[in-house]
């Protein structure tokens, strides 16, 4: 997360940024924060011990994701009063993101790399079954008379 000095506003001293994710195969579940840049303008810092997950109800969510012009993986953070806002959720479902942005959280949309949308593809391919579209048929009311 990169959070960069704000001078010309009265209400607002620094703005918070999600610049990317990083892939690793395994991870801890210990979640930390690790500086690792810091310039007169702003400070970068590494999240680590989030994981992603797909689950099989969100299949048309990441359905849509992917079909879309520029698919999206969205981290969503939490902004605690007193601390610095800290991500909790990485998730390919615009849906899920949308619901935590609802609750007062908010969420980032960034560009995945590039082994998260094959990923996601793969998940997709095997358990998205569209649902098929079914015309209702009209009551002839005529007849009922």
């Amino acid at each position: 997360m990169r959070a960069t000095e704000v001078h010309d506003n009265p209400w607002l001293s620094t703005r918070w940024s999600v610049d990317g994710i990083v892939v690793r195969k395994q991870t801890d579940d210990i979640q930390a924060r690790t500086l690792l840049k810091q310039t007169t303008d702003y400070r970068l810092y590494l999240h680590t011990g989030l994981s992603i997950s797909l689950y099989v109800d969100q299949a048309e969510s990441y359905y849509h994701n992917l079909m879309m012009r520029t698919p999206r993986v969205f981290v969503v953070c939490r902004d605690a009063e007193g601390q610095d806002p800290a991500p909790f959720l990485v998730t390919a479902s615009a849906d899920e993101a949308n619901a935590y942005v609802e609750t007062d959280e908010w969420a980032e949309a960034i560009d995945p790399p590039p082994e998260f949308i094959a990923w996601i593809e793969r998940f997709v391919l095997t358990h998205y079954v569209p649902e098929k579209k079914v015309k209702r048929v009209r009551k002839n009311w005529k007849v009922a008379q």
